[in-house]
């Protein structure tokens, strides 16, 4: 499966058979799932969830966000890193990376911290 910067509008609100409604807020402390075995191969990052037996590649955009949530950050603070990295206007980050996170989620690629 190949994860990428996508750029379509997003859904607020992801809900699955397994987790309660999610919402990711300006505040919301996001961290990546460190049971993942992950390498970074040129500007791409390719996983690998031993538990669902599933490969995950990331192209650089999307390589740059998993690096940036090695480290706990809030949904802002990653944001705030990415307009520093890109040419891309707030809100549109917002809305992409938001969407991207949903993704990240859904695949259990990274954990909502209390």
């Amino acid at each position: 499966m190949i994860l990428f910067w996508p750029f379509t509008q997003c859904s607020v609100i992801l809900q699955t058979m397994d987790t309660p409604c999610l919402r990711i807020e300006p505040h919301t402390k996001l961290h990546s799932n460190q049971e993942l075995f992950s390498s970074k191969i040129d500007d791409e990052t390719v996983m690998m969830d031993e538990n669902q037996g599933l490969y995950f590649g990331l192209n650089p955009v999307a390589s740059s966000i998993w690096t940036l949530l090695e480290t706990p950050l809030t949904f802002q603070e990653l944001v705030t890193h990415l307009l520093d990295m890109y040419d891309v206007t707030e809100n549109q980050c917002r809305q992409e990376v938001e969407k991207f996170l949903y993704q990240l989620l859904e695949k259990n690629l990274i954990k909502i911290l209390d």
